[in-house]
């Protein structure tokens, strides 16, 4: 359940498919991780979302060209978090940069990391997200996710 006075971060992916084999499973694991790590057990509501491009709402909004803004949409129609956490793969990655462009467009202050196969392939190039984390983000991301936490702490006394 969230709580207006804990944190939410949500970490997402868009699906190629549905089917079983169709996991999020990088995403899942860094929900996971974030719930689990001694930097960030309990501090956040960690939430894991994700979409498949065969929603017949995403098959319509590709039709309009409006697959980022619902993507934004559902991630934002809960509340406003204090991260999203994008896992990132060659059949997502130009939706996920059009979406972390309008998550940030709606709200500035989203904190948007991205990781995964592609933003390992070429870290630097990933500039609609505020980080990227190259290789495994189990420990990183629960690290990153402390340092800017601090530094939001360091800079509001």
């Amino acid at each position: 359940m969230h709580s207006e006075s804990v944190p939410r971060i949500i970490c997402t992916t868009v699906l190629i498919e549905k089917s079983p084999q169709a996991l999020p499973l990088g995403a899942a694991c860094i929900a996971s991780a974030l719930k689990h790590n001694a930097a960030t057990a309990g501090k956040y509501d960690v939430v894991l979302a994700s979409v498949s491009a065969e929603d017949a709402d995403y098959e319509a909004a590709v039709r309009s060209g409006g697959e980022a803004r619902l993507i934004a949409g559902k991630l934002l129609d809960s509340g406003v978090p204090a991260v999203v956490c994008f896992s990132v793969y060659v059949w997502n990655r130009s939706v996920l940069e059009r979406t972390a462009e309008e998550v940030k467009r709606r709200y500035p202050q989203i904190v948007c990391i991205a990781g995964g196969p592609e933003i390992t392939a070429d870290p630097f190039s990933g500039t609609s997200f505020d980080y990227t984390v190259a290789g495994e983000g189990e420990t990183a991301v629960p690290e990153l996710v402390a340092l800017i936490a601090s530094a939001r702490t360091e800079n509001t006394k």
